[in-house]
Formats: structure tokens, sequence, C-alpha cells
């Protein structure tokens, strides 16, 4: 006998009776669901030669009726369930009897159509709209055509007014990226940079720079390198440089440095206090009561 794969979550009193439903007829599909198996398993336990041919395919006796049900609007997935066939054979029903399958439907969103419709007026794109409403812009076209908006060629490019020009103009001047101002105003990157061309923002040249003083005082109040680099137009390593310079312990990266009373905890410390009673004591992990006593030249015990 040809066996195919044996199936190993079946035991061989199970292929047996798999054989035996086999051989009476029993479908295959309705085999599988009895054993909660697939109906490749199925068909792996019944010998090839005892295999049914597969004949020609077989009409549903209520074609007509699936038919004139489809026609009246109901769908595949519903007929298939109803007659207890899979999909593919009422889709052969209704090819054999030359009716045209209509499209899937699209589901139905809740948008906003008018304010939808006059965004696209006001020269959105719909990319842009979609975006926003967190949809593709398939659905936003349905509603303009529902609103009755004619959509604009692909090859559009909408513009900004005098008044959106002149208001780019300013905040580009302010140092406002083109990325942000084509943001606001709902349109591509080009045509920012288009509205904007000929204006650079403040150079890092041209931005006040504070005073040495002043970044380490704001360092020590916690603000953070990058920020500080940001601020002044300066690099990175240049802060860093500031701060090392003024003789600034550069702290580690993470939350702001929190503002101790060091004097009094080294003070405590020397007493001879536990570390672990002045950790509690301050709301502060251990490592950073060791390191507020380094920096105040305390001298810890070694242990033996």
């Amino acid at each position: 006998m040809g066996y195919g794969i044996m199936p190993r979550a079946l035991t061989d009193e199970q292929i047996k009776e798999i054989r035996a439903l086999y051989a009476d007829g029993v479908r295959t599909v309705e085999i599988a669901e009895r054993y909660g198996v697939s109906r490749p398993t199925v068909l792996n336990a019944v010998p090839t030669e005892e295999r049914r041919p597969r004949g020609p395919w077989k009409p549903l006796a209520e074609a007509e009726e699936v038919v004139a049900k489809y026609r009246s609007g109901q769908t595949m997935t519903a007929l298939a369930a109803a007659y207890g066939v899979d999909r593919t054979k009422i889709s052969r029903i209704l090819m054999d009897a030359g009716v045209q399958r209509r499209p899937a439907k699209p589901p139905a969103l809740d948008l906003p159509a008018k304010e939808i419709a006059a965004a696209y007026r006001s020269g959105k794109t719909l990319r842009a709209i979609a975006a926003v409403y967190g949809v593709t812009p398939d659905p936003i076209r349905r509603v303009l055509a529902e609103q009755g908006v004619q959509t604009r060629s692909t090859g559009y490019t909408p513009s900004l007014s005098r008044t959106q020009k002149e208001e780019a103009l300013r905040l580009r001047e302010q140092g406002v990226s083109t990325a942000e101002i084509a943001e606001r105003f709902g349109v591509s990157r080009g045509i920012a940079q288009a509205a904007v061309r000929g204006v650079r923002g403040p150079s890092s040249g041209e931005k006040t720079r504070q005073t040495d003083a002043e970044i380490v005082a704001a360092y020590k109040q916690g603000a953070g390198i990058q920020e500080l680099a940001r601020q002044n137009g300066m690099a990175h390593h240049t802060v860093s440089e500031v701060l090392k310079a003024a003789g600034v312990v550069l702290r580690g990266r993470g939350a702001p440095r929190k503002d101790l009373p060091e004097d009094e905890i080294l003070e405590r410390a020397n007493s001879g206090e536990k570390l672990t009673d002045l950790a509690k004591a301050y709301g502060i992990t251990d490592p950073t009561l060791r390191r507020v006593l380094r920096e105040g030249g305390f001298r810890f015990q070694r242990s033996r």
C-alpha cells in the first residue's frame, strides 16, 4: 500500500476510523473537523489506492436560488455560510451563470465630510488630510465625491496665498524650519521652500550667546548640555569644555541633577552617620550619595 506521510497527531485506531469513514463517502472536511486535524492530514491517513478520484465539479442543486439571492444583494460569504459550502463554490456558481461579481464594499468610516471638503478647497492635499484622520487617501476621495467636490489632478500643486506667504517669510526669519512651515499650512516641503526662497533663518553665529558664567549657572540649575548648545549655537563639545574649565563635574545622561545640601551631607557623613541612613534621609540613591561625598573629598573606608 502506498501511504502518504503518516500524521503523528493520529493514533493507529483513529487512522482505521478515518479510512472507514472515507470509504463510506464522508467528506474529508467533515472528517477533519471531527478529529480536529487538517484536510491534508486526513488524506495522508488514507492509502493512495483508496482515495476517491476527483471527478468533475458538481453544481449545487440550489444554484438558481444562489444566483437570485446574490443579485438581490446578499454577499458571497453569507451565501456560502447559508448553504454550507465555501466561497469558491459560490463564485463558480455565479461565474457559470454569467453573473458579474460586485466589487468589495469598502468599510464605512465616520469622517467629518464638511470639514474635509473645506480643508481640500483651501488647498490641502489628499495625503495631508488623510494623515490628519489616520486613513489612506481613498476614503478622503470618497468623502469628497459624496460632497460633490471635484478632486484636482495629480499634477496640481497648491500654492500659498499672499497672506500665507508673508506669514511663512516671517516664520522663517524667526528660525522656523521649512518642514514646520509646510506642516503648518498643509502643503509640501517643496512649496514651503519656494515661498521662503532667499530667506535664511538665523545662523549659529547670529544667535545671542550666553556668557560662560551664564552657561555654568544654567547647567547647575538643571539645563542639559545639548539644550545649551542649541540655545547658543555652539557645539556639544564646546559647551562641555566651558563647563570643565569652570571646574564643573559633568552629569551623566538622564534626569537633571537634584539640588542637594552637599556641605550638610558631607558633615553628617564625616560625623560617622551611616550612608544608608543619609541616602534615605535625602531621598537619593546610594550612587548619588557616594558621588556627592566623593566630590566633597570624603574618604571611604575600604572593607577588609
